[in-house]
Protein backbone atom coordinates (compact mmCIF):
# COMPACT_ATOMS: atom_id res chain seq x y z
CA UNK A 1 0.00 0.00 0.00
CA UNK A 2 3.70 2.83 -1.40
CA UNK A 3 2.41 2.79 1.96
CA UNK A 4 -1.26 2.30 0.75
CA UNK A 5 -3.31 -0.69 0.67
CA UNK A 6 -2.31 -1.22 -2.89
CA UNK A 7 1.40 -1.87 -2.38
CA UNK A 8 0.91 -3.23 1.11
CA UNK A 9 -1.53 -6.34 -0.83
CA UNK A 10 0.92 -6.45 -3.34
CA UNK A 11 3.48 -7.18 -0.83
CA UNK A 12 1.03 -9.84 0.88
CA UNK A 13 0.43 -11.47 -1.95
CA UNK A 14 3.04 -11.21 -4.72
CA UNK A 15 6.41 -10.84 -2.64
CA UNK A 16 5.29 -14.72 -0.23
CA UNK A 17 4.67 -16.50 -3.30
CA UNK A 18 8.23 -18.39 -2.72
CA UNK A 19 7.68 -18.72 1.22
CA UNK A 20 5.89 -21.92 0.58
CA UNK A 21 4.11 -23.44 3.66
CA UNK A 22 7.58 -23.76 5.65
CA UNK A 23 7.37 -20.22 5.99
CA UNK A 24 3.83 -20.49 7.32
CA UNK A 25 4.99 -23.21 9.44
CA UNK A 26 7.60 -21.10 11.49
CA UNK A 27 6.13 -17.72 11.09
CA UNK A 28 5.37 -16.05 14.29
CA UNK A 29 1.71 -16.03 15.94
CA UNK A 30 -0.89 -13.18 15.12
CA UNK A 31 -1.45 -10.82 17.73
CA UNK A 32 -4.59 -12.03 19.64
CA UNK A 33 -8.03 -10.03 18.98
CA UNK A 34 -8.33 -6.67 20.91
CA UNK A 35 -12.29 -7.75 21.68
CA UNK A 36 -13.34 -4.10 21.55
CA UNK A 37 -15.17 -2.46 18.84
CA UNK A 38 -17.67 -0.05 20.89
CA UNK A 39 -20.85 -0.21 19.22
CA UNK A 40 -23.41 1.77 17.07
CA UNK A 41 -25.03 4.50 18.72
CA UNK A 42 -29.34 4.82 18.12
CA UNK A 43 -29.07 8.04 16.63
CA UNK A 44 -26.32 7.16 14.14
CA UNK A 45 -27.22 7.01 10.72
CA UNK A 46 -28.93 3.78 9.08
CA UNK A 47 -26.50 4.14 5.71
CA UNK A 48 -23.32 3.35 8.75
CA UNK A 49 -24.69 -0.50 8.64
CA UNK A 50 -23.39 -0.45 5.23
CA UNK A 51 -19.97 -0.82 6.82
CA UNK A 52 -20.63 -2.94 9.81
CA UNK A 53 -18.86 -5.91 8.22
CA UNK A 54 -15.68 -4.16 9.17
CA UNK A 55 -16.62 -4.31 12.75
CA UNK A 56 -13.74 -6.27 14.52
CA UNK A 57 -10.66 -7.99 14.03
CA UNK A 58 -9.85 -9.82 10.75
CA UNK A 59 -6.62 -11.73 9.57
CA UNK A 60 -6.27 -10.56 5.85
CA UNK A 61 -4.51 -13.03 3.12
CA UNK A 62 -5.23 -12.35 -0.88
CA UNK A 63 -4.73 -13.00 -4.19
CA UNK A 64 -3.36 -11.41 -7.24
CA UNK A 65 -5.09 -11.42 -10.84
CA UNK A 66 -3.14 -12.97 -13.29
CA UNK A 67 -3.56 -14.04 -17.10
CA UNK A 68 -7.58 -13.61 -16.42
CA UNK A 69 -8.13 -15.31 -13.58
CA UNK A 70 -7.43 -15.59 -9.64
CA UNK A 71 -4.10 -16.61 -8.44
CA UNK A 72 -3.90 -19.11 -5.74
CA UNK A 73 -4.66 -17.95 -1.97
CA UNK A 74 -1.35 -16.44 0.00
CA UNK A 75 -1.56 -16.89 3.30
CA UNK A 76 1.73 -15.97 4.74
CA UNK A 77 2.76 -13.48 5.78
CA UNK A 78 -0.36 -12.10 6.76
CA UNK A 79 -2.13 -8.21 6.94
CA UNK A 80 -4.78 -7.21 10.02
CA UNK A 81 -7.46 -5.47 9.81
CA UNK A 82 -9.07 -3.69 13.19
CA UNK A 83 -12.52 -2.01 13.18
CA UNK A 84 -14.12 -0.11 15.56
CA UNK A 85 -17.15 2.45 16.21
CA UNK A 86 -15.76 5.85 17.33
CA UNK A 87 -16.66 8.96 18.03
CA UNK A 88 -19.95 8.18 19.95
CA UNK A 89 -20.82 5.19 17.86
CA UNK A 90 -21.21 7.85 15.09
CA UNK A 91 -18.11 6.56 12.44
CA UNK A 92 -16.56 3.35 12.11
CA UNK A 93 -12.53 3.29 11.80
CA UNK A 94 -10.81 0.46 10.67
CA UNK A 95 -6.59 0.43 11.44
CA UNK A 96 -4.85 -1.63 8.72
CA UNK A 97 -1.50 -3.07 8.90
CA UNK A 98 0.80 -4.26 6.29
CA UNK A 99 1.48 -7.30 8.50
CA UNK A 100 0.08 -8.62 11.51
CA UNK A 101 1.66 -6.77 14.57
CA UNK A 102 2.23 -10.16 15.99
CA UNK A 103 4.51 -11.11 13.15
CA UNK A 104 5.94 -7.36 13.08
CA UNK A 105 5.05 -4.66 15.81
CA UNK A 106 6.89 -2.37 13.86
CA UNK A 107 4.72 -3.04 10.30
CA UNK A 108 3.41 -0.52 8.44
CA UNK A 109 -0.02 0.94 9.03
CA UNK A 110 -2.52 3.42 8.42
CA UNK A 111 -5.91 4.19 8.99
CA UNK A 112 -9.28 4.65 7.58
CA UNK A 113 -12.36 7.07 8.62
CA UNK A 114 -16.13 6.41 7.52
CA UNK A 115 -18.74 8.78 8.21
CA UNK A 116 -22.09 8.87 6.44
CA UNK A 117 -23.27 12.83 6.07
CA UNK A 118 -26.91 12.00 6.34
CA UNK A 119 -27.37 16.00 5.00
CA UNK A 120 -25.27 15.31 1.82
CA UNK A 121 -26.63 11.46 1.99
CA UNK A 122 -23.38 10.43 0.81
CA UNK A 123 -20.28 8.59 2.52
CA UNK A 124 -17.07 10.75 4.06
CA UNK A 125 -14.35 8.61 3.96
CA UNK A 126 -10.64 8.98 4.41
CA UNK A 127 -7.20 7.05 4.62
CA UNK A 128 -3.73 8.13 5.93
CA UNK A 129 -0.94 6.11 6.41
CA UNK A 130 1.55 6.79 9.19
CA UNK A 131 4.26 6.28 6.50
CA UNK A 132 2.94 8.84 4.05
CA UNK A 133 0.60 11.41 6.45
CA UNK A 134 -1.41 12.94 3.35
CA UNK A 135 -5.41 12.39 3.50
CA UNK A 136 -6.43 10.91 0.58
CA UNK A 137 -10.14 11.31 0.06
CA UNK A 138 -12.70 8.60 -1.25
CA UNK A 139 -16.09 7.82 -2.38
CA UNK A 140 -18.27 5.00 -2.04
CA UNK A 141 -21.67 3.81 -3.10
CA UNK A 142 -24.11 1.78 -4.99
CA UNK A 143 -22.84 0.32 -8.38
CA UNK A 144 -24.84 -1.59 -10.62
CA UNK A 145 -25.57 -3.36 -7.58
CA UNK A 146 -21.98 -3.26 -6.16
CA UNK A 147 -20.58 -1.68 -2.88
CA UNK A 148 -17.83 0.38 -4.95
CA UNK A 149 -15.19 2.48 -3.85
CA UNK A 150 -13.76 4.90 -5.47
CA UNK A 151 -10.52 7.35 -5.94
CA UNK A 152 -11.69 10.98 -5.34
CA UNK A 153 -8.48 13.33 -5.39
CA UNK A 154 -6.87 12.93 -8.46
CA UNK A 155 -3.29 12.52 -7.59
CA UNK A 156 -3.62 10.26 -4.81
CA UNK A 157 -2.93 6.40 -5.60
CA UNK A 158 -5.53 4.10 -7.13
CA UNK A 159 -8.09 3.03 -4.26
CA UNK A 160 -10.41 1.49 -6.77
CA UNK A 161 -11.76 -1.42 -4.74
CA UNK A 162 -15.75 -3.07 -4.59
CA UNK A 163 -16.36 -4.51 -0.97
CA UNK A 164 -18.42 -7.76 -0.95
CA UNK A 165 -19.86 -9.79 2.17
CA UNK A 166 -19.25 -13.48 1.91
CA UNK A 167 -20.77 -13.91 5.21
CA UNK A 168 -20.75 -12.95 9.06
CA UNK A 169 -17.37 -13.51 9.49
CA UNK A 170 -15.85 -13.06 6.08
CA UNK A 171 -15.78 -9.94 3.83
CA UNK A 172 -13.64 -9.36 0.77
CA UNK A 173 -12.10 -6.22 -1.32
CA UNK A 174 -11.33 -6.73 -5.07
CA UNK A 175 -9.34 -3.63 -6.09
CA UNK A 176 -9.51 -2.82 -9.65
CA UNK A 177 -8.27 -0.38 -12.61
CA UNK A 178 -10.49 1.52 -14.67
CA UNK A 179 -9.63 1.90 -18.37
CA UNK A 180 -10.71 5.09 -20.29
CA UNK A 181 -12.94 3.13 -22.45
CA UNK A 182 -14.60 2.09 -18.96
CA UNK A 183 -13.36 -1.22 -18.90
CA UNK A 184 -12.73 -3.07 -15.22
CA UNK A 185 -9.81 -4.86 -15.16
CA UNK A 186 -8.80 -6.75 -11.64
CA UNK A 187 -5.66 -6.10 -9.65
CA UNK A 188 -6.14 -7.87 -6.18
CA UNK A 189 -8.22 -9.27 -3.46
CA UNK A 190 -8.05 -8.84 -0.04
CA UNK A 191 -10.04 -12.10 2.20
CA UNK A 192 -10.35 -11.20 5.65
CA UNK A 193 -11.35 -14.05 7.94
CA UNK A 194 -12.98 -12.48 11.85
CA UNK A 195 -10.49 -13.75 14.15
CA UNK A 196 -13.06 -14.77 16.98
CA UNK A 197 -12.43 -13.29 20.59
CA UNK A 198 -11.87 -15.82 23.68
CA UNK A 199 -14.80 -15.52 24.74
CA UNK A 200 -16.95 -16.16 21.31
Amino acid sequence: MINTPLKSAFCIIAGVASAGAAAQETDPPLAPPSCDYGSASAEAAPELAQFDFLIGDFTITGRVWTDGAWGPEITAPRARLVGRYILGGRVIQDEWYDNDPGQNPASTRGVTTRIYDAKKGEWSVSWTSADRPVITRLKVGMEDGEFVMRTVDPEAPNYDAVFERDGPDRWTRTAFRTAEDGTRTNIWQAIATRIPCPAE
